[in-house]
């Protein structure tokens, strides 16, 4: 819970205050991608809080399943996503910011689908 918190503190912090600098490298400035990926920084803050406040919570069990499910979602989603992207990109941040998001969605996966007992 902790190694994914900060990753998700980095991201929300760096598109909180670099929206135009990430935008640019990303495909093109605008103002409207700017508030979007403002946005994207909110929410990636918001998981880094939850997922600090959580890190001392059985995951899997009754009251970490929705923390669980939650990252699980989000990060397999997002995995796929920049994968997809990534075959059609110049550059290699698209592959390495992947594989940052498959192995916590692996992570998060085995977490929401293995029981909680197992796991000790």
């Amino acid at each position: 819970m902790t190694a994914s918190a900060v990753f998700f503190l980095i991201m929300g912090v760096g598109l909180i205050f670099l929206p135009e600098e990430i935008g640019s490298l990303l495909s093109g400035s605008s103002a409207v991608s700017a508030i979007v990926l403002q946005l994207a920084g909110a929410t990636y803050f918001g998981f880094a809080m939850i997922n600090w406040g959580a890190k001392g919570v059985l995951l899997g069990g009754i009251y970490g399943r929705p923390i669980t499910a939650g990252n699980f979602a989000h990060l397999l989603v997002g995995t796929i996503t920049l994968v997809k992207a990534a075959f059609g990109a110049e550059g290699y941040y698209l592959w390495i910011l992947g594989a940052c998001y498959g192995v916590f969605a692996i992570w998060f996966g085995l977490a929401l689908y293995t029981h909680p007992k197992d796991a000790q």
